[in-house]
């Protein structure tokens, strides 16, 4: 759930309760956000500033437990500038996503490309940038990397007796890293089509809401990811990073043709991306063991 602003507080029971979390799209400080504006142009800044610090006030609990941070990164801010304002400001660390290169008009191409800033690069451009890091730990790439890397490869996490005690080397995996549809969230747009999550092109959805009702044919979403699969299965046969994949086939260009996956690995590529983890966990031994012990995977 995205919430750019709240407009009564008037049901306590609401927030009380405790029933959902909230995600609050912010990106930084009042310059940082300036590409967010209401549809009469105006900066929603200082709305959602406002609305942010009254939820804190009424509600100190709930707003402690159940509420984050989510910001777009660009280039009107970067991953330090987001990261030191919301810390300073509500004691939160940001989750910071890239802009989504998908489904972009031609003409659209040039602006994107001028707005784009990668997160990894603007990370190690921040002062004391380890720390930092550090301190958002899964929310950065390079932790990202290495947990699923120990995760899969490491011989130590197990999903439950039955994978402890038995081995399972001939299990089959789904093809690329993409969620299967409905298992982690869901996204409405406001015309009312169903996707998979908010990353993704409209053309992948996967039914719609209407004033009639909600259309979901789970036959025909099937039908359309063992299509989209096939179309990767010979590659994802022949890479060597099938289990650690994180690729979405969402992302990749040409889905209904003859896509290439960025994600593929060769036997010498694979070797490269194993000392680079293996060299990161040599320098920072401590942070194996909070991954072994503090991370969940489900």
């Amino acid at each position: 759930m995205v919430v750019k602003e709240f407009h009564s507080f008037h049901n306590p029971c609401t927030f009380s309760a405790g029933s959902f979390s909230l995600l609050i799209s912010l990106d930084g400080d009042e310059y940082n956000t300036s590409y967010r504006v209401d549809k009469a142009g105006n900066p929603s800044f200082p709305r959602i500033i406002k609305n942010v610090d009254t939820l804190r006030e009424k509600y100190p609990e709930y707003f402690e437990e159940k509420v984050n941070f989510n910001a777009v990164l660009h280039n009107r801010n970067s991953v330090e500038s987001i990261y030191r304002f919301i810390r300073d400001k509500y004691n939160k660390i940001p989750s910071i996503g890239e802009l989504n290169d998908m489904g972009i008009r031609a003409d659209k191409v040039e602006l994107f490309q001028e707005t784009y800033r990668n997160s990894t690069e603007s990370l190690h451009q921040s002062e004391n940038y380890e720390a930092i890091e550090q301190d958002m730990f899964l929310r950065t790439g390079t932790y990202q990397s290495v947990t699923a890397f120990l995760h899969q490869y490491s011989g130590f996490k197990y999903h439950d007796y039955t994978d402890l005690l038995f081995a399972h080397s001939d299990v089959k995996l789904v093809p690329t890293g993409t969620c299967l549809p409905f298992s982690r969230r869901m996204f409405i747009t406001v015309n009312g089509k169903i996707l998979p999550c908010e990353r993704i092109g409209q053309q992948f959805a996967l039914g719609s809401v209407s004033e009639i009702g909600v259309n979901i044919d789970m036959q025909e979403i099937a039908d359309k990811y063992n299509v989209w699969y096939a179309k990767v299965e010979k590659q994802c046969s022949h890479c060597h990073n099938t289990k650690a994949c994180v690729q979405c086939i969402f992302n990749l260009n040409d889905l209904e043709g003859n896509p290439v996956c960025y994600g593929f690995m060769n036997k010498q590529t694979f070797e490269e991306y194993k000392a680079v983890q293996i060299d990161f966990l040599r320098k920072h031994p401590e942070d194996y063991y909070r991954i072994m012990e503090e991370v969940i995977v489900e």
